[in-house]
């Protein structure tokens, strides 16, 4: 039971994680068009706004995911390595 609760909150920390560091990233994004409008780059500004909207997908993503499908990268590497000490 303890196993699942950790499991539970680490889940919830990488996802937090994950979503916080896509607003800082867009928030990084609206600064750089906000220069870049102001210097009349508009091939630049349009570039960045096209970064800032993937990043604004992407930052969706993680809250919509279910949180049994929340990443868990150390089982899937671990499964991997263990077949591949088997093999040699």
């Amino acid at each position: 039971m303890q196993a699942a609760e950790n499991e539970a909150i680490r889940d919830c920390i990488i996802v937090a994680s994950v979503i916080k560091v896509e607003h800082f990233e867009m928030a990084s994004y609206r600064g750089l068009i906000t220069g870049a409008q102001q210097m009349g780059q508009n091939e630049v500004v349009n570039l960045l706004s096209e970064n800032m909207q993937q990043e604004e997908q992407t930052a969706q993503m993680p809250s919509r995911a279910p949180p049994s499908r929340s990443r868990r990268p150390g089982r899937r590497r671990d499964k991997r390595v263990a077949k591949t000490a088997r093999k040699g």
